[in-house]
């Protein structure tokens, strides 16, 4: 009997000890899905915070163009008129080249690259000198051929024979398909692209900027980028890209060409 009445006390024991111990697995799992609720909630908080400065940045570009305000500067945005980037469409051959020369590629790579895009965004199957058409994609073991058509997203020339990933996250913040023309705008241009196109060192780069008029006007485009970054109290982060275009439409003012999450720098 007293074994007996032993090893009934030792089963108590075992079965309190894994009722607490689901307990505290149950109180685990429900604080994760909490956190993960909380979480969740912060995130949406930091895209409403960057949805809001954007929009704020949209009113503030309306009120420059109308001579009713400064051009607007918020923490966390940044803003970038189109025509002052260098368009993947519209550019020539060797103003690409130079623009990848003025970036650290050799002389050969950047011709070769240019070609391969001049390729990418015309319509025929007849390879530029130096360039690629879909032969050369499929010898490469690509699973994509050309486009034959231009560019859609800047994001699209990460397809293009020749280009890296090093070389282009330098170049994309510099390129749009949204500027329609040939050169950029240089009042209106980044310095990083005033240097790379102009084969400048940076001081002499911010010497030609120095130049600019103090308030400049729009591009003919009148597209412009602005990129977001909102962060809350709790360490939430979220970054909204967007472009878009001011019509002088008194019904519809502004006009969204792109609107998605950004990636954090």
């Amino acid at each position: 009997m007293k074994g007996q009445g032993g090893f009934a006390l030792i089963s108590v024991l075992w079965i309190v000890a894994l009722l607490a111990l689901a307990t505290l697995a149950a109180l685990s799992q429900a604080r994760r899905a909490t956190d993960g609720a909380l979480m969740v909630e912060d995130v949406a908080l930091a895209q409403a915070l960057a949805d809001g400065a954007v929009m704020r940045t949209v009113h503030g570009l309306l009120a420059y163009d109308a001579g009713q305000g400064p051009w607007p500067v918020a923490e966390g945005v940044t803003v970038q008129d189109e025509g002052g980037l260098l368009d993947l469409n519209d550019a020539a051959e060797e103003t690409l080249a130079a623009l990848f020369r003025g970036l650290g590629s050799d002389r050969a790579a950047a011709a070769s690259l240019a070609a391969a895009i001049a390729d990418w965004r015309d319509e025929d199957q007849l390879a530029h000198l130096g360039g690629a058409e879909a032969d050369a994609y499929r010898r490469a073991g690509f699973p994509h051929r050309p486009r034959d058509g231009l560019f859609e997203t800047v994001d699209e020339l990460r397809l293009v024979l020749g280009m890296t990933p090093e070389l282009f996250s330098r170049t994309r913040p510099l390129l749009t398909v949204w500027g329609h023309r040939p050169e950029p705008d240089t009042d209106l241009a980044p310095l990083a692209l005033v240097q790379a196109l102009g084969g400048l060192d940076e001081q002499r780069a911010r010497g030609v900027m120095a130049l600019r008029p103090e308030r400049p006007g729009f591009s003919a485009s009148r597209s412009f980028g602005i990129r977001a970054v909102a962060t809350t109290a709790a360490g939430g982060v979220f970054v909204r890209e967007a472009v878009v275009r001011l019509t002088r439409e008194p019904r519809h003012p502004v006009q969204v060409l792109l609107w998605r999450q950004g990636e954090e720098a």
